[in-house]
């Protein structure tokens, strides 16, 4: 009987000691579960109060980056500022006197240039666009047109010089835009438009009516432009080999003036073809009269046959009409 007890009570402690050991896993699980839930709140805390104590302005690096930005910014600005001052015209303290002084000088310069082979580029009375005021005219502009008048005889100027460069062979034509109120009242018929005068281009069947290519729709200038910019077309005429007129869309593309191709037309000023035969002629026609006369035709070989080949140097020089648009911006 003892024994029995004994045996239960054995028992019964043994199951009480397996309870508390599990008891006490329960236990230290809940605890290190706990602690770490603490650690967390306890990190987003500093996290949340390190946030709230921080300063409101941004850091020093990042200061110091956006100074830098703002530094590169304004170096940009200078030197595209800079640029585009190249092509601008300050003409306010010109006078009309002083403007015809200033325009027969730059003219008088232009017509004394010499071509490559020291021939006139420009015939004796040429105006370069500028035909009522200069000769025999003694007419002065408007105080209120000069500054436009100065900007497009520089820009006339800065063009033709750089057809000169290229080595055209003449200068036949240069026209600009008539804009003087006077000049425009005294044109017969319907007033002029306030825009640019360009003329239109006939428009065959089927076909659309040229486009600006600003603007997509017409020949007037973007509205959301004319804030920024001023359009100035020029019409330049001229004689000049393949190779000078290569040379004179190479040197318009790289001016400091934005200038932009508006119409290239070009055609041979003479057939190679009947220059050759005339030439042909003229040599059998000299043979004969030399063989008729019987004095020096040894010295006159016989017409022979001539082929003819194609050589850009023996090529005529071409007749181009070149319009530019010549964009430049607005208070630089």
């Amino acid at each position: 009987m003892i024994n029995r007890q004994k045996g239960i009570i054995i028992g019964v402690g043994a199951a009480l000691g397996l309870g508390c050991i599990g008891l006490s896993v329960l236990f230290f699980n809940a605890l290190a579960t706990s602690r770490e839930a603490e650690q967390q709140r306890d990190s987003a805390y500093e996290q949340l109060k390190s946030l709230y104590q921080a300063k409101v302005f941004p850091k020093q690096e990042n200061i110091k980056r956006v100074k830098d930005d703002q530094k590169e910014l304004e170096l940009w600005e200078a030197n595209v500022s800079n640029f585009l001052a190249k092509s601008s015209v300050k003409a306010d303290d010109l006078t009309p006197v002083r403007f015809k002084q200033s325009l027969q000088k730059t003219v008088r310069s232009l017509a004394s240039r010499k071509s490559v082979t020291h021939r006139t580029l420009v015939a004796e009375d040429f105006k370069f666009g500028f035909d009522r005021y200069l000769g025999d005219s003694d007419s002065l502009p408007q105080t209120g047109d000069v500054p436009k008048l100065a900007q497009q005889l520089h820009l006339i100027q800065a063009v033709v010089h750089e057809l000169y460069e290229a080595n055209i062979t003449k200068l036949t034509l240069v026209e600009r835009e008539t804009f003087e109120a006077d000049a425009i009242d005294k044109q017969p018929g319907r007033p002029r438009p306030a825009g640019p005068s360009r003329p239109t281009p006939a428009v065959r069947p089927g076909q659309n009516p040229q486009k600006d290519v600003l603007t997509g729709k017409g020949d007037g200038m973007n509205p959301v432009l004319s804030p920024l910019l001023t359009r100035q077309n020029l019409k330049f005429g001229f004689q000049a080999k393949p190779s000078a007129l290569m040379g004179v869309l190479n040197r318009l593309a790289a001016m400091d003036a934005f200038v932009v191709i508006s119409s290239l037309e070009f055609k041979k000023s003479e057939d190679v073809v009947l220059v050759a035969v005339d030439k042909k002629k003229a040599a059998v026609k000299a043979s004969e009269e030399t063989k008729t006369t019987g004095a020096g035709a040894a010295a006159v070989p016989e017409a022979v046959s001539e082929s003819l080949v194609t050589d850009p140097e023996r090529e005529p020089p071409l007749d181009v009409q070149l319009s530019v648009d010549v964009y430049l911006p607005k208070g630089v």
